[in-house]
């Protein structure tokens, strides 16, 4: 066990790498002007949405939208430069939404996400100032407060979970600026009505109904 957690943690970003050169970002900035991303752009995996309360840019991110499974890697990095360098210059926050997230097809893996938050440069770490995680898996919950004590960046610290839209607009997000798509809302009610769902009792829906008959032949 012990040697897991110091797996994860040099996963997770424990022994954190230099920042790039200047020249390095520069490269991939000018890219982003010759690179073709309407593709990417029209999936909306990122998304620009106003301001909050404090006046501070929202980003929002979900998960679900990412193909993982066919978008190259090099060209999702280029596209995330495209749409946050207009933002991190100044104060913002980031709202993912981790609704109905498939690990095999959404994800670009951890090792991937750990090396690209290294390489971007300071304004990115130093100006971002919470990072809310809407819907977060159980594992998400258990991994990071585990790995937590161990890491030093910051970033850790700003994360907020979010378990329902609603707690959303107590941290000064704008409804209809956020603009979360019906899926999210669709299962932000499931939850609400099952609220297992939160601790991974209940994975899915499909599940749902063979609770419900194992709880009507208790009653017989």
């Amino acid at each position: 066990l012990v040697a897991s957690v110091v797996r994860a943690v040099g996963v997770f970003g424990l022994d954190r790498a230099a920042p790039p050169l200047e020249g390095e970002y520069a490269t991939v900035l000018a890219q982003v002007g010759e690179d073709d991303l309407g593709d990417l752009h029209q999936l909306e995996i990122i998304r620009r949405c106003g301001k909050d309360a404090s006046g501070r840019e929202v980003v929002r991110v979900i998960g679900r939208y990412h193909p993982a499974t066919v978008t190259d890697r090099e060209r999702l990095r280029r596209y995330l430069v495209r749409e946050l360098e207009p933002v991190v210059g100044a104060p913002y926050v980031v709202v993912y939404v981790h609704t109905q997230v498939d690990p095999a097809e959404n994800s670009p893996g951890a090792l991937w996400l750990k090396s690209l938050w290294e390489w971007l440069p300071a304004k990115y770490h130093d100006n971002l100032q919470r990072c809310y995680v809407l819907h977060p898996a159980l594992m998400n919950r258990l991994t990071l407060n585990l790995l937590g004590q161990f890491l030093r960046d910051e970033f850790w610290l700003k994360v907020e979970y979010v378990s329902r839209v609603e707690f959303l607009w107590d941290y000064g997000l704008g409804k209809r600026s956020l603009a979360l798509p019906e899926f999210v809302h669709q299962h932000d009610a499931l939850l609400e009505e099952h609220p297992l769902m939160d601790y991974g009792i209940v994975t899915d829906r499909d599940t749902l109904p063979q609770m419900a008959a194992m709880d009507d032949s208790s009653d017989i």
